[in-house]
């Protein structure tokens, strides 16, 4: 008897210190604050928010209806992104840490009233530049296929007359496919320059460590 009331008491304890867990899509907002449908008392504890195959993607931790903490997931699960919010003000402040899908720590850092220490700056510029050159390498892959198309319905058509040639609809197709592609190739190339540009900016500071 003994043994199944603390029992009781050590199952008490832990459902009184969990935090409760709700889908976000049963929360409202009224004035800047959550609460659940229904219910007039601002709602503390964990928003669940999940895609379309009901993974989890985002956890948000709320006090009093007001943001606290934002945890982000990979698809397989893992922890990507947790980040750290000031309830009264909205703005991103305290640590900040970004997971690979692995599971391994790529970056920490410090928010204070929503700006960024110069070391989570500089990380995740870099992070951000190798994204940039790997869509960047995509592009030029696009823009050589959809050159090579054109050139291709210009060889099918030699030796048609010179109106098909000047009026040839998937012709002026692919070439406005191209044009785009490469106004989206012209777009990253100015990501990449300004994000180089603020990389040795941040290399200057005798508070950044270089990793890479």
């Amino acid at each position: 008897m003994k043994k199944l009331f603390t029992l009781m008491v050590i199952t008490l304890i832990f459902y009184s210190c969990s935090e409760k867990e709700i889908d976000s899509e049963k929360l409202v907002e009224r004035g800047g604050v959550k609460y659940e449908v229904n219910k007039t008392t601002p709602y503390t504890g964990v928003a669940i928010t999940r895609d379309a195959d009901f993974n989890i993607i985002l956890k948000s931790k709320l006090e009093k209806g007001l943001l606290k903490q934002r945890i982000y997931f990979y698809k397989n699960g893992q922890k990507k992104l947790e980040e750290n919010y000031n309830e009264k003000t909205g703005l991103l402040n305290g640590n900040y840490e970004y997971y690979t899908e692995n599971g391994e720590l790529y970056t920490r850092g410090n928010y204070i009233n929503g700006v960024p220490e110069l070391q989570l700056e500089y990380d995740l510029t870099r992070l951000a530049l190798q994204n940039l050159k790997v869509e960047k390498a995509y592009l030029e892959l696009k823009i050589k296929i959809k050159s090579d198309e054109i050139s291709n319905e210009i060889l099918n058509n030699i030796g048609r007359n010179t109106s098909s040639l000047l009026y040839n609809p998937r012709k002026q197709q692919l070439e406005l496919e191209r044009t785009r592609l490469q106004t989206e190739y012209e777009i990253v190339e100015e990501k990449e320059k300004n994000f180089n540009l603020r990389i040795e900016e941040l290399e200057k500071s005798e508070k950044i460590e270089k990793k890479y």
